[in-house]
Order: structure tokens, then sequence, then C-alpha cells
């Protein structure tokens, strides 16, 4: 007689906390959803962006600094922001619709679904992940965002050529994301020197001057896809 055995799912990488979400955020998301946002169960990732874009994903991109950055300041590009928390998501449309930002998209979603079921095949210019909630107790280990199956996904999406660039002030998750990558075959390790100039020149994060003040040590991985 057969088993019926149903796998359970992994844990998420995030909790949904009760944080506080401004009117204005709340009014922001209403008003300009149609604009900035996308429903990967309605929407064909082909269809987000015009042909032949050249397309670079944040993952967990807080209140938005870097992609409000990097959109103004490239405008040739087009940008994909994943978060599950609305106040950040609120944040970021707000200011991208009063900048006049025409290169932006944000999807409030789980970032590993949408690299498993979702984004095409190498075609990403670049994926950056800054910042990812370190789960720092050995038991919540687990739920960390970047684990082998995360990885594989990502070089999946990537073209080739292009780059994964990772920051985290946990010593831990460094280390143990660095060497997960470096048993990746297809992902080259490079200097950051090597990444193109406006990843490079991307603005500190209020977190990461934060970290830094704290004198929390910052850690970056960068690679390319060969």
């Amino acid at each position: 007689m057969s088993k019926n055995i149903t796998k359970k799912a992994p844990p998420r990488s995030y909790v949904i906390r009760n944080g506080r979400v401004t009117a204005s955020q709340k009014k922001s998301i209403k008003e300009n959803w149609s604009e900035f946002g996308v429903d990967p169960k309605k929407t064909a990732f082909k269809e987000i962006f015009p042909n032949n874009s050249r397309i670079i994903v944040e993952v967990g991109f807080g209140s938005g600094e870097n992609l409000l950055h990097l959109s103004e300041d490239q405008n040739s590009l087009h940008f994909l922001g994943i978060e599950v928390y609305t106040s950040g998501i609120g944040a970021l449309i707000r200011r991208a619709k009063k900048r006049g930002v025409l290169n932006l998209k944000v999807i409030n979603h789980d970032a590993r679904n949408l690299f498993n079921n979702f984004i095409a095949k190498e075609s990403l210019e670049a994926v950056l992940i800054f910042h990812p909630d370190p789960w720092p107790k050995r038991k919540h280990n687990k739920r960390r965002l970047v684990n082998d199956l995360f990885i594989k996904n990502i070089h999946k999406t990537l073209k080739r050529g292009g780059f994964l660039y990772f920051k985290t002030d946990s010593l831990d998750y460094f280390k143990k994301v660095n060497l997960k990558l470096n048993n990746v075959q297809g992902l080259k390790k490079i200097k950051i020197e090597e990444l193109p100039i406006f990843l490079q020149s991307i603005p500190k994060s209020k977190y990461e001057s934060k970290a830094i003040t704290n004198k929390n040590q910052v850690n970056y991985l960068t690679y390319t896809k060969s």
C-alpha cells in the first residue's frame, strides 16, 4: 500500500510583521500601483518591460534607496524591485512617482518563488542582494534567503556576463554564502572593481551607514556568470 507523503514547505526567509504603514504610503500604492506594480499571477515576465530591455533586479529593497538612485542614474536600464513589506513598497513608489521615474517596476512577492517560477532564463544583467535578514540564531539559519536552490535559480536567470552583488554585515552569513558560491560551476568570483562603475558607486543606504557607525563590518561578494 502506497503512502501519501506531503512534502513540508521550506520555511520562509521573512516574517510579515505588523510594521507601521503610513497613510502616504498606502495612498501611493493605491493610486500608482497600475504604473509601478506587477502582479506575477496576471503578467508574464516578458511583458513587464519593452523587448530587449537590460534588466537589473534588487531583492529585498527596503525603502528603495538603491533602486531610486539607480533608476535615475541609469535611465537606459530597467529595474525590478522585489519586496514583501508594504511600507518599503509605498515609500519607493511615492518617491519614484514624485521624481517621474519611468524605468522601475515593483513586485510584492516571495523572491524565492519568483526566481524559481517567474523570472525568465538568462534575462537579467545583474541581481543585487543587499543586507538580507541574517537570521543569526543557528536554529533559524535555514530561513536565510540565500541557499543552494536560490543560488541555482539566480545563475539560471542571469545572462552570460551578468553579475551577482551580495552584501551583509553578518560575518557568519557572508562566510556561508561565500562557500556556497565558490562551489557553483559557471559563477566566477571577481573584484568589486570589475563591476560596472554604476554598481560600484551605489551610495550607502541608511542601514549600511548605521552598520558602519556601529562598527559592524560590511562584507561583499561579487560574481559574474561565465
